[in-house]
């Protein structure tokens, strides 16, 4: 469909219209005024959030407030490049040397807009505003730059990526890529009538924590791995203060602490003394197609398990949970509706064992969402079965 490529068509002529402006200019001004936006623009996702956070409030105003930012802060380093540009070409003198220096602005203005595009687009794909990010997500011109892009480039700008994200999950891959979305049948209810949930639900609690750090309280799943050692997700507790509220689906509520906080991996161990309740084992390897239950919490709701499939197994690369650093986790794409609330729970095998932990849902696609796979977490749960000490849950979450 032609509004799929809107932002396709409207690049196609600004190559036009820049390659041809950067004819006039000139290979030294063209150079000049793309460096200027680049640095204008690093400048710019510096300190855009700081700004945005003390201007206004609301997630939505402060993340477009941000993006704007940015946006005039590579405006300006472009402008005072292009003039410093200026001045420098006048010194260019000689038919030939004109000649070359044209000919040299019309291929780095044409090449320079598309850095931008793709500079701006890897910013905003993963942020608040549906329309935006969707074209930019699926723009043939973006994506061919990304694809020859380093690898590294797409780490560059993880820290405003994640203050102008939208998801209350985390992010699960860079920039643009990473949510291909693999077809197969939809879930099959009868999964949620097996004997393996019905003796599994009783090993799943909800864990609430309090973060007084952001004023936040985090709602999750969790599920028992280990005597009275509950797992689920680190970015269910960060920034948690004292200890966590564990309930199970009987209502009965204990108190449990963090013992192992992995924030890469997104994992986390708690300690429930005293929690009455058999442990889940995990499963084998999941394969294509394979029926699975979402088993957890959603939206502060009682037990709520959801038919889920399994898409795919893949090697996911994105930012930890505080967009601080890169890597790299094996996780499930799942068919089936993942909601704030399941994050920490168990993808379960129709027999009651554990395929993985969920974690996250794809921005634009709400019936998929993604699971540590058990392999993925298996060091975090040898590391933390038998754990008693508290550790520290840093600070909050993006």
């Amino acid at each position: 469909m032609l509004h799929d490529h809107i932002l396709d068509l409207i690049l196609l002529v600004l190559v036009v219209l820049f390659g041809v402006s950067g004819y006039r200019q000139g290979f030294i001004v063209s150079l000049l005024s793309f460096a200027g936006f680049v640095g204008g623009g690093v400048i710019g996702v510096l300190i855009a959030p700081p700004i945005a956070e003390a201007a206004v409030d609301g997630a939505a105003q402060q993340a477009l407030l941000a993006i704007v930012v940015a946006f005039l802060s590579a405006t300006l380093g472009q402008l005072v490049a292009s003039s410093v540009g200026a001045v420098l070409r006048n010194r260019v003198t000689g038919m030939n040397a004109r000649t070359a220096d044209a000919v040299g602005g019309t291929f780095v203005s044409a090449l320079s807009l598309l850095i931008v595009a793709w500079f701006f687009g890897s910013l905003v794909a993963n942020s608040e505003f549906k329309p935006v990010r969707t074209q930019v997500k699926g723009s043939s011109i973006v994506n061919g730059i990304n694809d020859v892009m380093p690898s590294q480039a797409q780490t560059w700008f993880t820290s405003f990526q994640g203050f102008v994200k939208s998801s209350e999950f985390p992010q699960v891959f860079n920039g643009l890529g990473g949510e291909s979305v693999v077809q197969v049948p939809p879930p099959d209810e009868s999964v949620l009538s097996t004997r393996g949930l019905k003796a599994a639900k009783n090993s799943i609690v909800k864990v609430v924590s309090t973060a007084p750090q952001c004023q936040r309280r985090i709602e999750g799943t969790g599920f028992v791995f280990a005597p009275q050692h509950i797992m689920t997700n680190a970015h269910v507790v960060a920034g948690a203060r004292g200890s966590s509220v564990v309930a199970t689906i009987n209502g009965d509520t204990n108190r449990g602490r963090v013992v192992l906080y992995d924030p890469k991996r997104d994992v986390a161990v708690l300690y429930v003394p005293g929690l009455k309740a058999p442990v889940l084992e995990f499963a084998r390897e999941a394969r294509v197609r394979d029926n699975a239950i979402i088993a957890g919490f959603p939206k502060n709701q009682p037990f709520t398990p959801g038919a889920a499939r399994i898409r795919a197994r893949q090697t996911a690369r994105g930012p930890d949970i505080y967009h601080s650093g890169q890597v790299s986790r094996e996780i499930y794409a799942i068919r089936g509706k993942v909601e704030p609330g399941n994050s920490g729970g168990p993808l379960l095998s129709t027999d009651g064992r554990v395929y993985g932990v969920i974690f996250a849902a794809a921005l634009d696609t709400p019936s998929t969402g993604y699971a540590l796979t058990a392999e993925e977490v298996t060091p975090d749960a040898r590391a933390g079965a038998n754990a008693t000490k508290p550790v520290s849950t840093q600070s909050c979450s993006d």
